[in-house]
Formats: C-alpha cells, structure tokens, sequence
C-alpha cells in the first residue's frame, strides 16, 4: 500500500505543468549559460582593459570579503586612461577598500585622523544600495573592477532617493544598536540584515566547515520568522484581512531593509505567491508547485540569479526538502515520530540535492551537516525572536540595551559551542 501511494505521488508530481515547465526552463539555461549571461553583462564603447573611472549606482549591499566589499554595480558613464569617456550599459563586480565602506560603521574607525578627514570629504553617503558612487581602479582579468578609491554623492532628492537614504541610516542605525552587543550582536546583525561584519571569523568558518552556511544566508526560516509575528498580532485582531495585510507588511519590510539576496527574493516570492493563494477562495497548492512558480517567475525578473551559488543552493534545498516530505517522509514515519522524521527527511533531502553542487564547486562533502542542522536550527530560530524583542524593548527602554545584550550572550554561547563542535566533525575533501 506504501509502494502504491509513492508511485502515485511520483506521478503527480511528473505530470504538473508547472513543475515541468521550471524543470525545462532550468536545463535550457544551464546549458546555455553563456548566451544568456552575456544579455546583461557590462559593456561600453572603450576598451575595458583602459577604463580607469566607473560613474554609477550601486544596486546591491555591500558585501564583506576579507579586507574588501564586493557590490553590484550599474555604471552608466565610464572613462579611460586618454580621459575618453562613454556611456555604458548592463552591470559588472566591483570591489571597494574596506575603509571607504566601514568609516561611517561603529568600532570601525581604523585610519588615521588625516586620512579620516579625506574619506568623510569623498564619502557623502554610505555605500549601500541606491547610492550613486565613482569608483577609480582597473579591471580585473575576470571583468570584476577593483577600486583602489571611492567618492559618494548624497542620495538624490527624489522619491527614491529618499526611501534609499531611509533605507541606509536605518541599517547604520541598527549596525549601532548591534555593534553594542558584542559578537551576539554581530551573529543577530548578519541574521537579519545580512551584514557580517561583525561576525567573530571564527564562528563564521565554524558555521562553513559544518556545513551550516545556508543558516547565516537570508533565506524562507528569516523571513517565515517575521510572517510569523504578523500572524500572531493578525490573530489577535480576529480579522482575515488585516491578518493578511500585517503579513505582506511585515515581510515586505524585511526585504526592503535586508536586500534582494537571490535567496531572499526566492523566499519573497514564495511568500507573496502562498498569501495570494490563502487570500482567495482556490485550493490552497502545494509547496512545491509554488516553489516551482516562483522560479519561474525569478528567472523572468532577474535571470543572472540563476547562476550564483546562493540561488541554486536555495532552491535545490527547498526542492529537496519538498520532494523528501512526499517520499522519504513516508518511509520513516513507519518507525519514528511524526514530528523527527518530518525533520529529518528535509534535511536529507536539502542535502541530497545541494551535494553534487557543493560537491563541484566547494570540492568538499559534509556528511555530519544533516544532523547538524536538526540541532542548530532550533536554537537559531530561539535566538532570533528573542533578538528580535529586545531589540523592540531595547528601542524603546534604552536602559535595558546592557541586560538584554547579557541574555542574548548567553544563547550565543550555546550555539557557538554547537557550531564549533560540529565544524571539528571530519568532512571529505575532493
């Protein structure tokens, strides 16, 4: 009877024409990577190997890299060593000195007086999405540019440019509010806004050697944590409507003040998709049908995502995760509890579909991750909302900024532990 409900499954979920459609788009991109790439990749009238001047926005969050940041980055005018200039088109890689971006950052404050003076006199606004910058320096043989120098100009004073200009200081408001937190702090900080710098490096390699990395990237557990609070205050209203409403807000919210990550905007997406499917009167579908929606929907809108490993790795995971609650699950709840063998069928599953990507890429497989997250994530997920509502008390009791910071500690403690055990675990090395 087992076998029969299985191939029953199986042959659902072949037949979906959603489904088949994102399995179809998914190998004709990947087998013509090149073609489609090259639709938006950065292109102007000068040679790029001269180009010495980018003039643009920046469309995406600084990321840290060591001792520098790595941004999306949209030219629009650029000049070359002669002092030709061009317009341009598409976007490219750049990556920034670290101390043009963390000198408007708290503790961060690493450059003499002097040199201190000179950046806040190039720098009139931090480097964030939506900020209009000049980068100076060359490119790179892979056609990332790298600045050796940065200027910043106000954000515009036009409707976006002020939602842009909100945007920043409210991250640098919350960067402070972290940075007073110790490393707790930094852990909650690249949690929920996706900033790491102040992340401990050691705790940052503990998470990648246990294989942990997707729980520090800004994925559906971030975003379905702030869904929940919504639902919990619409309850309250005993109102379906503003129930809805308060969930839309609220994850709208999230996203805007973290930044479309490919794994953030999958997440989005699956989200808006699941609350226009329960605010109609249709069946609600299923999971993976609205994950397969999604993708579609992804590749449409941004179609160079598919190709970061952040974007693969987020919906093999979920597809895994989907796929493993309608034919692993099944096997294992024959001999444990409903509640572990939901557990532990997705992460097998997230696992069996990301490893012979991890695998090729990373050259490393680590088999102890499964478990691993069964146990972390709870605690993550705890440290979370509890982040989450001091930091609520915090803003408006300041006074309680230093005991909260010591409860938070103390949970950080635990998971440091955990991942550090975890990442001593032996993986294998390809």
């Amino acid at each position: 009877m087992g076998k029969l409900n299985v191939q029953k499954a199986f042959f659902n979920f072949i037949k979906n024409p959603i489904i088949l459609t994102s399995i179809f788009c998914a190998i004709y991109i990947y087998s013509n990577q090149e073609s489609i790439q090259s639709k938006r990749v950065f292109s102007s009238g000068l040679n790029r190997s001269t180009i010495e001047v980018l003039q643009g926005t920046i469309v995406s969050n600084p990321v840290k890299q060591k001792n520098q940041y790595k941004v999306t980055f949209a030219p629009s005018t650029v000049w070359n060593k002669k002092g030709y200039s061009s317009s341009c088109k598409g976007t490219l890689t750049a990556f920034i000195p670290a101390n043009f971006v963390e000198q408007w950052y708290p503790g961060k404050l690493f450059t003499d007086s002097k040199t201190a003076e000179k950046l806040k006199s190039d720098m009139k606004a931090p480097v964030e999405n939506g900020c209009t910058a000049t980068l100076y320096g060359t490119f790179s043989k892979k056609n990332d540019f790298f600045a050796v120098a940065v200027k910043t100009a106000p954000f515009k004073n036009s409707l976006p440019g002020k939602i842009h200009s909100l945007r920043a200081k409210c991250r640098l408001h919350f960067k402070r509010l972290m940075f007073a937190w110790g490393e707790a702090g930094g852990l909650l900080l690249a949690l929920i806004s996706g900033s790491r710098e102040y992340t401990n490096d050691e705790l940052a390699e503990s998470f990648k050697n246990a294989g942990l990395s997707h729980i520090m990237a800004l994925s559906g557990m971030h975003l379905s944590l702030f869904s929940g609070i919504a639902g919990f205050l619409g309850k309250k209203t005993k109102n379906r409507k503003l129930s809805m409403l308060l969930r839309f807000s609220f994850i709208t919210l999230f996203v805007w003040f973290a930044g479309f990550s490919p794994s953030l905007f999958r997440a989005f997406l699956c989200s808006m998709l699941t609350l226009a499917a329960s605010f109609s009167t249709a069946e609600q579908p299923k999971p993976l049908r609205i994950l397969a929606c999604a993708y579609l929907i992804h590749i449409c809108l941004r179609p160079l995502d598919s190709f970061s490993p952040a974007f693969i790795l987020s919906y093999g995971a979920l597809s895994g995760i989907f796929v493993a609650g309608e034919f692993i699950q099944p096997v294992l709840s024959r001999n444990l509890p409903s509640e572990i063998s939901g557990n532990l069928a997705s992460s097998i599953g997230a696992q069996f579909f990301t490893s012979p990507y991890t695998i090729s890429v990373f050259k490393v497989f680590v088999p102890s991750c499964t478990f691993a997250t069964l146990i972390i994530s709870p605690f993550v997920t705890v440290f979370m909302y509890l982040g989450i509502a001091c930091i609520f008390t915090a803003l408006l009791i300041p006074f309680l900024t230093q005991p909260f910071s010591a409860i938070i500690g103390a949970l950080y403690g635990i998971i440091k532990i955990l991942v550090v055990f975890f990442s001593k675990l032996p993986a294998v090395h390809l």
